[in-house]
């Protein structure tokens, strides 16, 4: 009996201090340490914040290695798919060889994939997977990160929005864009 007695204190207590820690939310408060968590958490406040953590992690880690800014890669994100990594951009419409038979067959298509929306012409070149880009971060932000790397390469030395060529090449576009994705932003001074 002294022994249930006390493993029930015990069971309990632990149960309690269960409770009471998991009210309280996990959070990395000190933003100069971990300023692009705070950058996710700040742009969609709903998101898990392991998951938060954990991207974050990711987006550290290969805009080391690719020498872009983590600023710009995380508000891409933001902008592209609300850091969803099983975004797709599709539409639907009529076939048009059907159409020529005088049939109206619908279908799908799908252009942009992934947490950083690559396009099709993308993934197709590069031979990349698509369910991967779409359910594996690492490979996700790392693709991404890669496309980034590469405006930068060619286009920083004389364009300091290198970064809005990320999603369009027309200059009217890439203004929008870069409306768009600098709401998203920590600060606009972080942008290299």
């Amino acid at each position: 009996m002294f022994r249930s007695v006390i493993d029930a204190i015990v069971i309990g207590t632990a149960i309690g201090l269960f409770l009471l820690l998991s009210s309280f939310p996990v959070e990395a408060t000190d933003c100069d340490k971990h300023p692009i968590f705070c950058q996710i958490k700040k742009n969609s406040p709903k998101i898990n914040n392991k998951k938060a953590m954990d991207l974050s992690n990711v987006i550290y880690k290969v805009t080391k290695k690719y020498d872009i800014s983590s600023n710009i890669l995380t508000a891409i994100f933001a902008q592209e798919s609300a850091y969803n990594i099983g975004a797709e951009n599709c539409m639907t419409g009529l076939e048009k060889s059907a159409l020529k038979e005088g049939k109206m067959v619908e279908t799908t298509v799908c252009f942009d994939f992934g947490i950083g929306q690559i396009n099709w012409k993308n993934v197709k070149n590069r031979k990349w997977d698509i369910v991967r880009l779409m359910s594996d971060y690492d490979y996700s932000v790392e693709s991404a990160a890669i496309v980034l790397s590469e405006f930068k390469n060619r286009f920083k030395k004389w364009d300091e929005t290198y970064w809005t060529r990320y999603n369009a090449r027309n200059t009217i576009k890439r203004e929008l864009y870069r409306k768009l994705v600098e709401r998203y932003l920590n600060e606009p001074t972080h942008l290299d």
